[in-house]
């Protein structure tokens, strides 16, 4: 708390240098936000930008703190954290903020704003609400991308061995086999010509193989560490069948690289030598370093996520995506915020996008075992876990070893993936590019401005020492890996003429089957006795009924699906018939965010209870869904049997009860990621908050009929306990528990809280539903002023539903009824 009073008496001192026109700060050069020259001449756009800059700056030196004071986990969440809130109100990210926008509007005389809005619509009803960063299907696999010739030569059900046509007279003896994460498709090592990993290696006379795994589905839920290690070893079976060589060389990427490790401790275990040297791309082992993916993720959230993908038998791609692209808001969220709907370009035409946006599934069972992996760090305790039945000790694995990190990546920070090389029992060569975490990866030769470290990494040595004796080249690392690769391939030998393009395989050419598969954007596993039921409302809300007994209501809280809810459902569907939905916008529910009151809100809910047709329901409300039962209890009290608010409000952040902004600000940073924030859409989250920031149902309170238990954490610090108490007060049948030591999202923290809810509904399952609410009075002309400029209103909020379902037709005619900018406008 120190490092942040600190840091908000800095940014008051230099808010005011900023309005006396004072102020040094001036937008870091390669800051591609504020390169527009309003910047520095415009005395607004200067304050403007200067003030949000010492704001950031304000939010880095409370992590800068941390870290001084040796809490690298929590700074490393502060700085995480900071940057998503920091990058969401960049002044640049509205229309009035962006001078270059705003030019753009003017010289197209309006039309970028219509293709702007048109692209907006087109996301909300094809991406979740999220900017597109590649146009659709512009580049193709197979025609644009992994185009090198090649053959399939062997599949199962978990992956193909793809083979790949020599591209010089003569060939290496010793094949490379190419493992993959099972984390994206393969061909981000086979992108458009001149940019290919594998055409670069068969450039280099090596016999080239790569695995391509499966995209899995739900039925593939009980895949495991053992089926993937497995499959790599019978791929390895299937390369030295191929070539007649008795091993290979074996290079394995980011995951991939985890499960090459542990083929070669189950190797060293049974005495097998199949793999004659070993390589790791940004492969990290050692987990016990803050990372940017553990500072997301708490216990809690992991062993949550987890459970949600058992649920579904996968771990979505979608789901995956966006976790990495919130870990990178500027430039892979705002950054196309502001090109799509303000600039109102199209999104470009890049190959690394292109991969990036066809994500594929994980599934269930490896999923856990991968956060399992995390949260233990087993691989650095000998015999720590198995796989195919061996103990792994890494420190027997004593092949040579070539192990490559990336200096700006924010996966896999290059100082863990150089922890590599201390764990592995051989002779080491480290190798550290200085590209990002896929761009190092896709790093061809012939680019100037790359380059790489490389050094012999020594046994004990820290990664700052490797630092201090290697040397720099400039270049790509894929040429020190050649060369060194060279060494350990055995003699030449006239390449195999096993290839012809006339012909078609018996297994089919590269890029093989499944590399097609595409991801479902809503999974659904095979369903099975007592899973919950999913049902559309009348008006389009997507809700499940689970369990048996009175009729429970759940509502979510802030942008949150209501899988979050999925586990606590779970403990009460033996004794209530649940019903949970998503809020539009969420999870499930594709109508677009249209709902910008909690009364609005109340009106899908009821929406919900009429469909389901289960009679009168409790209802249980965290957070913002608190708010929405008020309205609902308000709106319906004959369909509302008995209320519970956890962690509510009665009228938002307005009332005496609310923190100081500082507190609001750190509070916002720690519950954001409690509700799993790279599930966030901007319109969505940008319509939540209005209703939040908005409700105030102080007034009308007493006059709710329902009995209701008042749940709230007394370490609240986003809702002040006194929310709570003030509900309970004016709320005329009302009980408050408050919880010791419990934060805003107790609900998820134990089973605490929710024993006191549990019982108190069991208490109260045969309540019976109040009276239906009187009619509204006569309103006053004023009151029917304001009331038909809402009924005005609302069709053209509601326009944008209809758009979102034909935003496809319209973007297409866009083309021919809007004029085109001209070149360099």
């Amino acid at each position: 708390m120190t490092s942040a009073v600190a840091a908000t008496a800095t940014l008051a001192s230099e808010l005011v240098k900023v309005s006396l026109g004072r102020s040094a700060i001036t937008p870091d050069p390669r800051d591609r936000r504020f390169q527009d020259p309003a910047w520095a001449t415009s005395p607004v756009y200067r304050r403007l930008g200067q003030s949000y800059l010492a704001a950031c700056a304000a939010v880095e030196h409370v992590a800068e703190e941390l870290d001084d004071a040796g809490q690298r986990e929590a700074a490393e969440r502060a700085r995480l954290l900071g940057s998503l809130v920091t990058s969401a109100l960049a002044p640049t990210n509205t229309l009035a903020g962006n001078p270059a926008a705003l030019k753009r509007a003017i010289d197209t005389g309006g039309a970028s704003v219509v293709r702007g809005s048109l692209n907006a619509l087109e996301d909300l009803r094809r991406n979740g609400g999220m900017p597109s960063q590649v146009r659709r299907d512009s580049l193709q696999v197979g025609r644009d991308l992994a185009v090198t010739p090649g053959a399939v030569i062997q599949r199962d059900e978990h992956g193909e061995v793809l083979r790949y046509a020599p591209t010089t007279e003569q060939v290496r003896e010793r094949p490379v086999l190419i493992i993959p994460p099972p984390i994206g498709r393969f061909y981000f090592l086979d992108l458009s010509p001149g940019r290919s990993f594998v055409e670069h290696a068969l450039g280099h006379g090596l016999q080239t193989f790569l695995l391509s795994w499966r995209n899995p589905t739900p039925e593939h839920d009980d895949w495991s560490i053992d089926d993937y290690v497995g499959r790599i070893r019978s791929a390895v079976d299937a390369v030295c069948a191929e070539t007649g060589s008795p091993d290979v060389n074996i290079m394995g990427f980011c995951a991939g690289g985890i499960l090459t490790s542990l083929l070669l401790a189950h190797e060293a275990a049974t005495g097998e030598r199949r793999v004659h040297s070993a390589s790791f791309g940004v492969t990290m082992l050692d987990f016990g370093e803050p990372m940017a993916l553990t500072a997301l993720t708490p216990d809690w959230m992991a062993g949550l996520s987890r459970r949600l993908a058992e649920r579904k038998g996968v771990r979505t791609a979608e789901s995956t995506g966006r976790a990495f692209t919130w870990l990178r808001p500027d430039d892979l969220v705002w950054n196309y915020w502001v090109n799509n709907y303000l600039m109102g370009q199209d999104p470009p035409e890049f190959d690394i996008l292109s991969w990036n946006a066809d994500g594929t599934n994980l599934p269930a069972r490896l999923y856990g075992q991968f956060i399992e992996m995390v949260r233990e760090n087993p691989l650095l305790r000998p015999n720590g876990m198995k796989v195919l039945d061996t103990p792994v000790d890494l420190s027997e694995v004593d092949v040579p070893a070539f192990v490559m990190g990336a200096v700006a990546d924010h996966l896999t920070p290059w100082r863990t993936t150089y922890r590599t090389t201390q764990l592995l029992g051989g002779d080491t060569v480290y190798a550290l590019s200085s590209a990002g975490h896929i761009a190092s990866l896709v790093n061809p030769p012939g680019r100037p401005r790359m380059s790489y470290t490389i050094a012999p990494a020594t046994p004990g040595e820290s990664a700052d020492d490797w630092q201090e004796r290697a040397t720099t080249h400039q270049g790509s690392w894929w040429e020190a890996w050649a060369e060194w690769l060279l060494e350990r391939s055995g003699d030449e030998t006239p390449a195999p003429t096993w290839y012809d393009p006339r012909r078609t395989p018996p297994l089919g050419r590269a890029p093989g089957r499944y590399v097609f598969e595409k991801s479902r954007s809503k999974v659904r596993r095979k369903r099975q006795d007592g899973d919950p039921v999913t049902h559309i409302s009348r008006e389009g809300l997507s809700y499940t009924v689970a369990g048996s007994g009175p009729p429970l209501l759940w509502i979510t809280g802030y942008n949150a699906p209501s899988e979050i809810l999925a586990p606590l459902v779970e403990e009460f569907t033996d004794r209530f018939t649940c019903i949970t939905y998503d809020l539009r916008g969420c999870g499930r529910t594709e109508l677009p965010p249209t709902s910008i009151s909690t009364r609005s809100m109340a009106e899908d809910a009821l929406d919900v209870i009429e469909s389901a047709a289960l009679g009168p329901v409790h209802v249980l409300g965290f957070s913002l869904g608190g708010m929405i039962a008020q309205e609902l209890a308000l709106l319906a009290p004959d369909r509302v049997r008995a209320l519970v608010l956890a962690s509510s409000t009665p009228g938002g952040m307005k009332t005496e009860h609310a923190s100081t902004p500082t507190t609001t600000v750190m509070e916002l940073l720690r519950t954001a990621q409690r509700f799993n924030l790279w599930h966030f859409a901007p319109v969505v989250g940008t319509t939540q908050a209005w209703a939040a920031g908005t409700h105030d149902a102080a007034a009308r309170l007493p006059q709710v009929q329902a009995p209701t238990l008042v749940v709230h954490g007394q370490e609240d610090r986003l809702l002040r306990v006194g929310h709570a108490e003030r509900l309970a007060a004016l709320i005329p049948d009302a009980e408050l528990v408050t919880l010791p030591d419990a934060g805003h999202v107790f609900f998820l923290d134990g089973p605490e809280g929710m024993d006191h809810i549990a019982t108190w509904l069991d208490e109260h399952r045969d309540q019976e539903p109040g009276t239906p609410a009187p009619p509204d009075p006569p309103r006053t002309w004023s009151e029917e002023a304001v009331h038909q400029l809402r009924v005005q209103a609302m069709p053209g909020l509601r326009v944008g539903q209809a758009f979102a379902h034909r935003a496809g037709q319209l973007a297409s005619l866009a083309p021919r009824v809007l004029p085109r900018p001209r070149r360099g406008s």
